[in-house]
């Protein structure tokens, strides 16, 4: 299995399609795609809250979430049937992907952006296939696959499970670099616009500017985030960014970042991968370690 680093930092087609999901999975930002478009208001909610925003060309509402594209030419139909009926897998729908949209903790008066909960990551591929809806001209509805491709929102949280992933994340945001690994030892990845930051481990998302320690903010909504155990924090740090399991054994110069285990560094050379797995530049050496 390749790293999750190379997977989606050296794919152009990953990279962007994250970017979108990561803008669309909020509420508000949906709601923000459908402004000036001539659309019943019932309609707008309707097709928001079921996962969708408008297309930049205003040509087809898009699942935030599986990328089902339904023209606009068919608003008078039922947006939600549509969805259910046609693409029964969307995380969206099947609750394994909640979104972001303002929650209220009522004891702390904190508002929070997604509902925390325990998440299992089993391997899931990086990218997934778009599918289109058409009307022929039997009046039925046909769905068919495009060219295009987004990553897939099961492997997102997989994704950012990794410390080097979150880093990453905050590469263009606009917290201090104190900041931003404060988060990302808490085990959080940046979202991509405003301030928002989310668990990798547990989906619990808010806004890391507030002054409150984020390790304190997660403990207190969510203690039962897996990534507050020791173990999973020594995993984190410690083991293989490809296999997830081995301790890191390889370490790679002239950027000395040490990441792989012996067998996976094997395996990348095989694959001719010549490249760091997290900072993508040239191995010039390859140096086993031993551990104290």
């Amino acid at each position: 299995m390749l790293t999750p680093s190379i997977e989606n930092w050296s794919c152009p087609e990953a990279l962007q399609t994250l970017k979108k999901f990561m803008r669309m999975k909020f509420l508000e930002n949906r709601f923000d795609s459908f402004s000036g478009f001539d659309l019943k208001r019932s309609k707008v909610y309707s097709a928001v809250y079921d996962g969708f925003y408008l297309s930049d060309d205003k040509a087809f509402f898009v699942c935030f979430c599986c990328g089902l594209h339904i023209p606009t030419s068919l608003a008078d139909l039922n947006i939600v049937d549509l969805h259910c009926t046609f693409s029964l897998n969307c995380a969206y729908l099947k609750h394994e992907e909640l979104g972001l949209k303002v929650w209220y903790d009522v004891a702390s008066r904190f508002a929070y952006y997604c509902v925390p909960r325990r998440i299992e990551c089993n391997y899931q591929q990086t990218l997934i296939k778009i599918f289109r809806l058409e009307k022929q001209s039997t009046n039925t509805i046909v769905k068919s696959v495009t060219s295009k491709q987004m990553v897939n929102p099961n492997k997102v949280y997989q994704l950012f499970q990794m410390r080097e992933n979150r880093t990453f994340s905050f590469q263009h945001s606009k917290y201090t670099t104190l900041e931003a690994n404060t988060l990302v030892e808490s085990g959080f990845f940046y979202c991509g616009f405003g301030y928002i930051v989310q668990c990798a481990f547990c989906a619990l998302s808010f806004d890391g500017k507030l002054r409150s320690n984020p390790s304190l903010i997660h403990k207190h909504l969510y203690p039962g985030c897996p990534f507050l155990t020791a173990s999973k924090y020594e995993n984190d740090r410690n083991n293989c960014v490809v296999c997830l399991v081995e301790p890191r054994k390889v370490l790679y110069s002239p950027c000395n970042h040490l990441v792989t285990c012996v067998a996976c560094n094997e395996r990348l050379k095989q694959k001719n991968m010549l490249l760091c797995p997290v900072c993508r530049s040239a191995i010039g050496m390859r140096i086993n370690c031993i551990s104290p």
